[in-house]
């Protein structure tokens, strides 16, 4: 009888101690993010908990194809979120991911450290004799999009350009790390890369609309993920509204609708008039205020869009 009830006791235990695990297990979500995401894929994980405070996020950033080889490696991760649609389109005809999707959408900026004497003013400027630049690998996202906006040039200033690449990085970080520091004098990084501390540092040149390119984001389920319906919550949150206005307003990205957000006066729960941010797939109908044409014309102070009433 002792016997039986320590056998019985043992069974609980063990039976406990795997209902545990599986519970951990379940609470964590791994996501791998390109290097260019490493700011908003923060703010993403922190708004995330906010919603899901019981949820632990691990986050490992590098170039997407080094991700990619890690998954294809098998590394323990849930998602996956490249900066281009080549790296991820190998991990989907290798059926290592699913559900495939855009989410964000960006632009490339010339970035000049500020010290040189060089004069840089215009992507044609970085053909001139002296000038030392920097690009992301032809395997790294914000490389591949460089060398398609030089492609675009005219090939006397494609060649001039082209002779003056000092160094290649394995990741669009490396690149403005080396600009930054004075080790380069220019380099291709996308627009979200500079940050408000870093502009002070840097010279930043755009690219016109007709040479530059859009860069477009992609996330995917990891086919080995152990926590499928959280990397499908983390998802929606990501598609969301929410997760889109943090894309766009704190970051700076383009959100996957091709529109800005709008920032919208509406009545909340309470009867209160508040400001709200909206993409436009939240609303279907939108009007003037009552009171004339110069409410909905009159743009935002706080973000320079235009201000609305839901209907």
């Amino acid at each position: 009888m002792k016997r039986n009830y320590l056998i019985f006791i043992i069974f609980l235990l063990l039976f406990f101690l795997i209902g545990c695990r599986q519970v951990r297990q379940s609470q964590e979500l791994h996501i791998s993010a390109a290097a260019s995401l490493t700011k908003v894929m923060e703010e993403m994980a922190q708004a995330f908990n906010r919603r899901k405070p019981e949820v632990q996020i691990y986050l490992n950033f590098a170039g997407s194809q080094i991700l990619r080889r890690q998954i294809e490696q098998g590394i323990d991760t849930d998602l996956f979120f490249s900066a281009n649609e080549v790296q991820m389109k190998v991990l989907q005809d290798n059926e290592l991911v699913s559900g495939v999707k855009k989410f964000a959408l960006n632009k490339m900026m010339i970035v000049v450290f500020k010290d040189k004497s060089l004069q840089v003013n215009s992507i044609s400027d970085l053909g001139q004799p002296g000038l030392s630049l920097a690009l992301g690998t032809s395997e790294v996202p914000a490389g591949r999009y460089a060398r398609q906006v030089i492609e675009r040039l005219p090939e006397t200033e494609q060649k001039s350009i082209l002779n003056n690449i000092t160094t290649l990085e394995y990741s669009v970080r490396g690149v403005l790390a080396k600009v930054i520091n004075g080790e380069i004098d220019a380099g291709f990084v996308f627009a979200t890369d500079v940050k408000e501390p870093q502009k002070s540092e840097l010279k930043l040149v755009n690219i016109p609309k007709n040479l530059n390119v859009t860069a477009e984001y992609y996330l995917g389920q990891v086919a080995g993920s152990k926590n499928r319906s959280m990397s499908e919550q983390f998802i929606e949150f990501v598609l969301s509204s929410e997760g889109q206005n943090i894309l766009e307003y704190l970051m700076g990205y383009i959100n996957t609708f091709g529109v800005p957000a709008l920032l919208v006066s509406h009545n909340n729960e309470d009867g209160l008039l508040t400001d709200n941010i909206f993409t436009i797939k939240d609303f279907k109908v939108v009007k003037e205020h009552k009171g004339g044409k110069e409410c909905a014309k009159r743009g935002s102070t706080r973000h320079n869009h235009r201000r609305y009433h839901l209907a």
